[in-house]
């Protein structure tokens, strides 16, 4: 009678665990289905909220360039006007030359920023590029010190390139005392290009703003030259950064890969 009872007993457990391991699997798939419902609300919401600062930024570099455009044209527009009343000046001539110089460079350097990335690249000198963007910029009172060491090679496209650097050589320029230095050397087949000024350097808070379209601390300047220097740097697989010069003013560092190698040529 005992073997009886506790036999019976033991099927009461065994229908009790198996009804208890029911209920659990039936709940656990449950919480499941709830939590990967969840998740997809969520990944839902973030890109609905990517999307969002995608096109509020959108809005802003419009209206931003909106704007940049609507000053050139305004000089343009007065200066026309004066002419018309008969009275040739040479100060409106040139007034008229110089704002519509700024207006295509300006719409030039949006195209640059927004137009698909260029895919034709090949094998281009370095050391000569650097040459030509010194000599471009090199003015009386402010020394371009270029530091580069035999004749490194990378396989970009060389106009895009060119324009990355130029950009950043030119900010520098701009905002130095009296000197920029460049530096140049290439580390595990990675080229290094590092632009420090003199000047008053960047604040903390404007790091992580330089590289924006359109954001710019200068009277004169558009805010696409470092916005189109980090595009370019970035398809490339590179990166672009800035911190503080020891020459008291701001070092922009460029990275790049070297890129492919062929038989019978050295990238390096």
């Amino acid at each position: 009678m005992f073997y009886r009872e506790y036999h019976q007993t033991g099927f009461l457990n065994l229908v009790l665990n198996g009804v208890a391991f029911i209920f659990i699997t039936t709940a656990g798939v449950k919480l499941k289905q709830q939590i990967e419902k969840q998740q997809r609300y969520i990944k839902k919401l973030e890109e609905e909220k990517r999307i969002s600062e995608v096109y509020k930024r959108l809005y802003r570099i419009s209206a931003e360039l909106a704007h940049e455009i609507r000053n050139p044209l305004a000089s343009i527009k007065a200066a026309s006007d004066l002419l018309s009343e008969g009275n040739p000046n040479p100060k409106l001539l040139k007034m008229i030359k110089e704002e519509s110089a700024r207006l295509n460079k300006l719409l030039s350097d949006f195209l640059l920023l927004s137009r698909p990335k260029e895919s034709e690249k090949r094998w281009v000198d370095v050391r000569d590029i650097l040459i030509r963007i010194k000599e471009l910029y090199s003015k009386e009172d402010k020394e371009i010190i270029l530091n580069i060491n035999d004749k490194p090679k990378i396989f970009i496209s060389e106009k895009s390139f060119e324009s990355a650097v130029s950009n950043v050589v030119k900010n520098a320029v701009e905002w130095s005392k009296t000197k920029v230095v460049i530096n140049v050397y290439v580390v595990n087949d990675k080229l290094f290009i590092e632009v420090e000024d003199d000047g008053t350097g960047i604040t903390e808070e404007n790091k992580d703003k330089i590289f924006e379209p359109f954001f710019t601390t200068s009277s004169s300047g558009t805010g696409l030259g470092l916005a189109i220097a980090k595009r370019v740097v970035m398809e490339n697989g590179g990166n672009i950064f800035v911190e503080d010069s020891s020459l008291g003013g701001a070092k922009f560092v460029l990275t790049f890969p070297v890129g492919e190698k062929y038989e019978g040529f050295d990238s390096r």
